[in-house]
């Protein structure tokens, strides 16, 4: 995604700052030619294991039908080469097991992964465990519990002047954008959430969020955090203890007679902490990029699956009412 930073704009721009963008670009160029030089060299990584492990994704939406993907994690080592028994799940909600069946036309862009489906439907407060076992591996085992749903929140919107550009692109001119403030009562513990825009006029479909952008990698100015999800993007927010959530999501503006008639609704996720540490790694590995890459982790996705990988979280959605666009 590229680096995502709130991206400060003033009127005037003094000879100063001109000379810290400059200087910036310098130090950064420095830095990746001296890395280029002085920091290759080959090593054999540790601890790899030459046994597979079971992958679980499973998300569970309040008021929707239970669905799980899974596999088995082939590693490195082993150049698809061992052999594992068939997979075994079994999936409980509130210490109920929950009957399971095969989607046998679901097609995977994942080696391996399959998919089973069930017509029960949790709730707020809902437990849910998931455990899985085959031949000659691991047995995992996971447990989430569905959120609360969101609390009460006022949603307000207006035209503002930014620079904001597509995920995974730059740009550097100034343009109008529609944003979308959603402001929560203080909540008694952390809360996460996640939000989409809906935009809608002959059909419906998710719009694309902008991202604010700044080339000035020195900075330590507050991101946007974001990840794909569903068929499109989702911006991320952390609302501490005891504070009111003040959450801003950008969609460009369209201000024309083509455009004019589109008018908009918002998808409000509240997220189990599981999910949210999870979207909060997708980022971070989206993030990582360029030189950051020599003074980051080489690689961390987060899992909550005991013996395995992958994630069993829960989410809480509500949609707005649509709002005119302006």
């Amino acid at each position: 995604p590229y680096h995502s930073y709130v991206q400060l704009y003033f009127e005037i721009l003094t000879v100063m700052n001109m000379m810290k963008h400059y200087i910036s670009r310098i130090v950064m160029t420095l830095a990746a030619v001296l890395c280029g030089i002085s920091c290759e060299y080959e090593f054999e990584p540790e601890g790899l294991s030459d046994k597979g492990m079971i992958y679980i994704y499973c998300v569970p939406s309040a008021g929707e039908p239970l669905e799980i993907l899974a596999a088995i994690a082939y590693p490195i080592k082993s150049k698809y080469d061992f052999e594992a028994g068939d997979l075994t799940l079994t999936m409980k909600v509130n210490g109920e097991d929950i009957s399971m069946k095969e989607d046998l036309s679901y097609v995977s862009d994942f080696i391996g992964e399959r998919r089973w489906t069930a017509d029960d439907v949790v709730k707020a407060g809902d437990v849910v465990e998931v455990y899985a076992s085959a031949e000659g591996l691991e047995p995992v085992y996971s447990r989430t519990v569905v959120p609360d749903p969101v609390p009460h929140h006022v949603v307000s919107l207006s035209i503002e002047s930014m620079d904001r550009s597509y995920p995974g692109t730059s740009s550097q001119k100034l343009t109008e954008g529609l944003c979308f403030t959603v402001m929560t009562d203080p909540h008694e513990t952390d809360c996460y959430y996640g939000i989409q825009v809906v935009r809608r006029s002959e059909s419906v479909e998710l719009d694309d969020i902008y991202i604010w952008e700044s080339d000035d990698m020195l900075s330590s100015r507050e991101n946007d955090r974001w990840l794909k999800y569903g068929s499109g993007y989702m911006q991320i927010y952390e609302v501490p203890a005891g504070k009111k959530g003040l959450m801003q999501i950008y969609v460009k503006h369209y201000d024309d007679t083509q455009w004019s008639e589109y008018d908009y609704s918002l998808m409000i996720y509240r997220f189990s902490e599981p999910f949210w540490h999870y979207a909060n790694s997708v980022y971070q590995q989206w993030w990582r990029f360029g030189i950051l890459m020599a003074f980051s982790h080489p690689s961390y996705q987060y899992t909550n699956i005991e013996g395995g990988v992958g994630l069993l979280g829960a989410v809480n959605v509500v949609q707005t009412e649509y709002m005119d666009n302006l």
